[in-house]
């Protein structure tokens, strides 16, 4: 009786009630799946779009064990879907179908794609099968245009940072774009400016293209956010980029410091602070012999070079340089005033060396040699 009115029926969707309702009365008290799926497939041929109903055929089709058929089904009304948002999905569907279901995953790769087209934000449950088939395929360009237009229409910031991040890395890594891969690594940062992946992207990309700017600009940004340990790594480089890139002398022994208050035996920090400080032939020498020649620990190098306050051991030098320094008082040293007096010891030679003609050598307060300074007047 049913199947007589949903055939005399004009109106589609009593149409569709009618052979749903059929539907459920093959599958539950007939038991004859088979049959269910003949009514449930007149039914959708009334009303494709309705999601419920395609979960449904679903359900039916593989308890009969007629995914075949449904596969065939979907192919013939998939073109005629005017609803955008339910053909993609409906692509989508046909494609898993073809590829777990029936094995002919070449089949469904171009179903992935339609599902995509037909409503990018729908379609993005197509990207993990199409990343897979385009790498498989190497099909570069294929992929990053993929990504390029699902990134464009990702609503939530963790999967638009996820297509951009994937995006970059293909431009960089397989295409050979190193600017476009720094353009979508930048997008990635208008989102989620902490984005560690993304800063360290466009530390390697900045480095490679020597712009010294944009690489300084990226590592203070790391700085930021980095961890104590990954922080150390980033002052040092920053440090390598202001006196290298932008010739920022000042600046670069500022940030090696940083690193050596935080790690004293921070060897490279040491070592790049005394060549930059002394600059040219001479910093790298004195470099490499701090290197070679004193097998020592990075905190008693650095302490050796601080002078001495003569008389007094309330107190130390922490910071010197040739025109200023600090002084660190201990709790029970005695108040100083200005015009106070005190005298140094100093724990290296400056380059003011050049400025006198010999070295003055004193043991126990006695003076014992002259040595004559052969670089006088050299250093310009």
């Amino acid at each position: 009786l049913l199947e007589q009115r949903a055939g005399l029926a004009t109106d589609p969707y009593e149409k569709k009630r009618l052979y749903t309702e059929l539907a459920s009365i093959r599958l539950d008290r007939q038991n004859r799946p088979e049959l269910a799926f003949m009514a449930l497939t007149r039914a959708f041929r009334e009303d494709a779009a309705d999601e419920q109903l395609r979960r449904q055929l679903e359900r039916v089709a593989a308890t009969a064990e007629v995914e075949e058929e449904l596969a065939g089904l979907y192919e013939e009304e998939l073109p005629r879907m005017r609803d955008e948002l339910a053909a993609s999905d409906m692509a989508y569907r046909l494609a898993v179908l073809l590829e777990t279901k029936l094995e002919r995953a070449d089949e469904a790769l171009a179903f992935y794609e339609q599902a995509l087209s037909f409503d990018p934000e729908v379609g993005a449950q197509a990207l993990p099968a199409l990343d897979r088939y385009y790498r498989a395929q190497q099909k570069w360009d294929r992929l990053a245009e993929v990504l390029s237009r699902s990134a464009d229409v990702a609503q939530e910031n963790r999967q638009k940072v996820s297509l951009l991040q994937s995006l970059a890395q293909i431009l960089d890594e397989k295409l050979g774009h190193p600017d476009r891969a720094a353009e979508e690594y930048e997008k990635i940062l208008k989102v989620d400016p902490k984005s560690m992946p993304a800063l360290r992207g466009l530390e390697k990309l900045y480095d490679a293209a020597q712009h010294w700017d944009r690489l300084y600009r990226i590592l203070e940004a790391q700085r930021d956010v980095a961890s104590p340990q990954e922080r150390e790594r980033v002052l040092a480089r920053m440090a390598q980029v202001a006196s290298h890139g932008l010739s920022d002398t000042t600046r670069s022994i500022q940030l090696y410091s940083e690193v050596l208050e935080k790690n004293p035996r921070s060897e490279p920090a040491f070592l790049a602070r005394l060549a930059t400080h002394f600059g040219g032939r001479l910093g790298r020498f004195l470099s490499a012999s701090a290197r070679s020649a004193f097998p020592v620990s990075l905190a008693y190098r650095r302490e050796l070079a601080m002078p001495r306050v003569l008389g007094r051991d309330d107190m130390r030098i922490t910071r010197f340089s040739a025109e200023h320094g600090e002084l660190e008082l201990d709790p029970s040293a005695q108040h100083l005033k200005i015009g106070d007096r005190l005298q140094l010891i100093p724990g290296y030679e400056d380059l003011t060396v050049a400025l006198h003609d010999q070295f003055y050598c004193f043991r126990q307060g006695k003076l014992v040699e002259l040595r004559k300074i052969e670089a006088r007047g050299r250093v310009q």
